[in-house]
């Protein structure tokens, strides 16, 4: 059951890596999903079927498309740390995590069309999806309670899908501030005692 486990975090890896590959290296010119191309070579890294993928995913998506890979890539992970024989709890887990993934990247979506511009992309920066989800939520609460609602909503799906508290996040974060903050009132302390020392030994 471990050697499964592993041998499914390599291949889930591997995808990921792939998908990533695909996404980065994607050409408007490339035959894809939602074009016939321009009858020349392939751009794309991943070859034609990355090309495909990368015109799909982008058609689709927009550029949240990006959180397929860190899906891919975190679900192998907790394959391999989880238990082989999951319970009725991991069960609930796992569909508590898809849930909040299908949250985070609907939002995500929806953010992407409202705030950001998709020239480059096949539909939008959020699209199809986002044009459905943003386009709808602007025309029920206007820009900035689409914006605000959809955010509320994102920090929830994110939660789920990670299983992280965002206040446990907050209170890490405002820990590393004030440990950075000492840290540079004991350096500056120890500078200005260096220096007042040499100005007393040159005196």
């Amino acid at each position: 059951a471990r050697s499964l486990r592993e041998g499914t975090l390599w291949v889930l890896g591997a995808l990921a890596l792939l998908l990533v590959l695909a996404l980065v290296s994607f050409h408007k010119d490339d035959p894809s999903f939602w074009n016939t191309g321009d009858g020349g070579s392939v751009h794309n890294w991943i070859g034609p079927v990355g090309a495909w993928l990368a015109g799909f995913f982008f058609s689709l998506f927009g550029r949240p498309a990006y959180l397929f890979p860190v899906m891919l890539a975190y679900a192998g992970w907790l394959v391999h740390k989880e238990q082989p024989l999951p319970d009725a709890r991991s069960r609930i887990n796992t569909i508590l995590r898809a849930a909040g993934f299908g949250v985070t990247l609907l939002t995500s979506c929806g953010l992407a069309n409202l705030h950001w511009d998709g020239t480059a992309l096949p539909s939008s920066a959020g699209g199809v999806v986002g044009e459905f989800v943003g386009g709808h939520s602007e025309a029920a609460l206007r820009f900035l309670g689409a914006t605000l609602l959809l955010l509320a909503l994102w920090f929830s799906g994110v939660a789920l899908f990670l299983g992280v508290s965002w206040f446990d996040v907050m209170d890490k974060l405002g820990a590393w501030v004030l440990t950075a903050i000492n840290w540079a009132q004991t350096k500056i302390e120890q500078r200005r005692e260096l220096a007042s020392g040499q100005q007393r030994k040159q005196a």
